[in-house]
């Protein structure tokens, strides 16, 4: 992206089709890693049945429905919903069906709580938009007159628990209030309806959950008005447990970064990486030379020297080579049976070779670093799969200079190769202090072996592009350009050599930028230093080259892609795809 006319980028159009890449349930474990995450868990529901294995069934911020064993946490099953079907509320009913509201109070299903297949869906719809709230009587059972009770879209519905058929239902389109809880006491068969008239008036509503008839409807003024919502559990309220499910508990803990916990008894029982299920960007890291004997970071020796030289080692593991083989062909052509596939799992899994923490001869091995939607990071091994290190950045916790930090993105600061191999190579995290492009960055340094956050850095600036150029100081940092708001240029890191090494390419420096929305890209070069009043010679502005606007009426410009910085590539043109 910063060598004049290196670079490819390709333009999806919105009439064009998405590739798919998938692999036969076969191949799972055996030509990859497999790791499932549900995302940030925002409702939970315990199962309080007495048969089987306990679970816990949750809703997230990623729209995944799941079930979890209590015991391990581990993935009973999940559905990912639509990104416009935003699950509202879920709950359990009969003690073997998961309820789900969603899509603003529109669409109600019924999962089979032991394999998740889905067993019937309604569709609500109303008058207005509200507030919609989903209620499961502890009492249901499974005949026609027993019912769920859905508030949305300004009316009350009575779903039947068989088939999802609505049986009844009231509007409230004429009440003037906002409905705050919609409550069915224990073996009841009333409905009660709460909410606010205005920010002083009470309002409560009786309903026959039979019939839907209204059977009273009662107000009261309090002149000092309401703060908040009304809640049948919150942070004022107390609960007392009576003499006659114990003095014991169990929570199950949402963490700040994403993360799951069961708690028991005052133990933590299991807990989840659950913030991997939003990443919002990854870069790979090489892992450690091999201290002892021969070096893996040289590749001098040919194919004749390595077996000659491994030649015993060879004969001695012969046999169960050969074994884990035939195995794998077994799998390869389906014939393996049960106990095979997992004979051939657990093979690969213990690995030593495939799990190693250092280089191997091709390169394959590396750490992914991985940065989360929550600030986290993560170092996993491509080997397995497994979290090497996570650490929860301070530069991306809530403060006084910085409100609402968000996470951007993930650069490659410092790869040691030859010249530095005793470094431990970094990475750049880029983040800003608020939603807007113009809020102020902030850099984060990060040990790629250890998750160390190194250092940290406040701007003054704020960080709309970032330009990693393919230059290398003496101890083999890669040398950056942060574009502000302003199209103003400032390097990184700043010092004195960086900036004779800047300046050496100063006129070699190119890069692009695309503005989605308008359907325009641009080229851009360096003009000179920054004129503003202080004088800053790691700042420099910009000029705009060229530009090329598509049509907003035909074509729409949906993902661009550029070559990485150290592919191998020749002298192209860009090439433009679109129908």
């Amino acid at each position: 992206m910063a060598i004049r006319s290196f670079f490819l980028f390709i333009l999806f159009f919105s009439s064009s089709l998405s590739p798919v890449f998938s692999l036969y349930e076969d191949q799972v474990g055996l030509m990859d890693w497999h790791q499932q995450y549900i995302g940030k868990v925002k409702q939970a529901v315990f199962s309080s049945q007495r048969a089987g294995r306990k679970r816990v069934v949750v809703s997230t911020e990623e729209n995944v429905i799941a079930s979890l064993d209590l015991r391990h946490g581990e993935i009973f099953w999940r559905h990912l919903l639509g990104a416009d079907d935003v699950i509202d509320g879920i709950d359990i009913g009969l003690g073997k069906y998961v309820i789900t509201l969603s899509s603003g109070g529109s669409i109600l299903r019924s999962w089979n709580l032991p394999d998740g297949q889905m067993v019937w869906e309604s569709s609500l719809q109303g008058p207005k938009h509200s507030k919609s709230f989903l209620v499961v009587p502890t009492n249901l059972k499974f005949d026609k007159d027993n019912v769920l009770v859905v508030f949305s879209n300004g009316r009350l519905h009575a779903i039947s628990c068989i088939d999802g058929e609505v049986l009844w239902k009231k509007d409230f389109e004429a009440e003037s209030f906002e409905v705050q809880q919609v409550i069915q006491p224990p073996g009841s068969d009333l409905i009660y309806v709460v909410g606010f008239a205005a920010s002083y008036q009470f309002e409560m509503y009786q309903i026959n959950a039979k019939n839907g008839e209204l059977l009273k409807h009662e107000s009261a003024s309090f002149s000092s008005g309401f703060s908040g919502e009304i809640s049948l559990v919150s942070t004022e309220t107390v609960v007392a447990l009576d003499s006659t499910g114990s003095y014991g508990f169990r929570v199950l803990i949402v963490m700040e970064d994403h993360s799951l916990l069961l708690l028991q008894q005052g133990e933590i029982v299991w807990s989840r990486e659950d913030g991997l299920a939003s990443i919002i960007d990854v870069t790979t890291s090489e892992l450690p030379v091999e201290r002892n004997g021969v070096s893996v970071a040289k590749v001098e020796h040919n194919l004749f020297e390595w077996l000659k030289m491994h030649f015993d080692d060879m004969v001695s593991k012969c046999a169960p080579f050969l074994k884990g083989h035939m195995l794998k062909l077994k799998g390869t052509l389906m014939l393996a049976s049960p106990e095979d596939m997992a004979a051939i799992q657990s093979m690969r899994l213990k690995s030593s070779e495939k799990s190693k923490m250092t280089r191997d001869h091709n390169g394959f091995r590396k750490l992914l670093i991985v940065l989360t939607r929550a600030g986290k990071l993560f170092a996993l091994h491509t080997g397995d799969g497994r979290i090497v290190w996570s650490h929860l950045l301070r530069s991306l916790h809530k403060s006084e200079a910085c409100q609402s930090p968000i996470g951007l993105n993930l650069y490659q600061w410092q790869v040691p190769h030859h010249h530095a191999m005793d470094e431990n190579p970094s990475v750049l995290v880029v983040s800003r202090c608020g939603p807007s492009s113009d809020t102020p960055g902030v850099l984060s340094f990060v040990d790629t072996y250890t998750g160390k956050e190194l250092s940290s850095l406040s701007l003054d600036h704020a960080v709309v592009q970032v330009i990693p150029l393919p230059y290398t100081d003496s101890t083999e940092q890669r040398l950056h350009l942060l574009i502000n708001a302003d199209k103003h240029a400032h390097l990184y890191p700043k010092t004195s050599e960086a900036l004779s090494i800047f300046k050496r390419e100063f006129l070699n420096i190119y890069w692009y930028s695309v503005e989605d929305q308008n359907g325009i890209i641009k080229g851009h070069a360096l003009k000179c230093k920054c004129t503003g009043k202080v004088a800053d010679e790691f700042c420099f502005d910009t000029r705009d080259l060229w530009s090329v606007v598509f049509p907003s009426e035909s074509e729409k410009i949906v993902a661009t892609v550029t070559r990485k910085l150290n592919e191998v590539k020749h002298f192209s043109l860009p090439r433009v795809f679109s129908q």
